[in-house]
């Protein structure tokens, strides 16, 4: 991740990078987690073919889920950066759009019983909270969310 991208993101979010960026995996989009003086964060850089309308729903559901109480879901942390959107959740800088997460510290999984069952009780009550999430999907474009890279 560039110095100058870092700069324009404490800013725009108003905290204080300490330390390297680390990389995390990501298929199509890149991440790293940046420890500031507010704890750690990720911050999502998406890939230039990503669809913009999908992008604002997967953030409408992840802001649904944090009112209904659901906190193992990474909070989305809006721009705090004067003359922005109020609560405008994704930032452009130069051609590129980020997105900044609080970070979430989780458990490598084992495949134990009960690691399964938690992870099954965990998607049940995500996909309880969306139940009264009302979003049109009608109007979402088909284009692709990826794209291919000729050589």
């Amino acid at each position: 991740m560039e110095e100058a991208t870092i700069k324009e993101l404490e800013q725009y979010y108003g905290f204080t990078v300490e330390g390297t960026p680390i990389r995390l995996g990501g298929l199509s989009n890149q991440n790293h987690q940046l420890v500031t003086n507010r704890g750690k964060i990720v911050v999502k850089k998406y890939n230039p073919y990503s669809n913009e309308e999908i992008r604002s729903i997967e953030h409408q559901a992840l802001s649904h889920l944090h009112t209904k109480g659901i906190d193992y879901i990474p909070k989305l942390l809006a721009c705090q950066e004067e003359g922005q959107e109020n609560g405008q959740t994704t930032i452009r800088i130069g051609t590129d759009t980020y997105a900044v997460f609080e970070f979430i510290e989780g458990n490598e999984y084992q495949k134990t019983v009960s690691q399964t069952t938690d992870a099954g009780r965990k998607l049940g009550l995500i996909h309880t909270g969306l139940e009264d999430l009302t979003i049109d999907l009608g109007d979402i474009s088909r284009r692709r969310t990826i794209g291919i890279k000729e050589s």
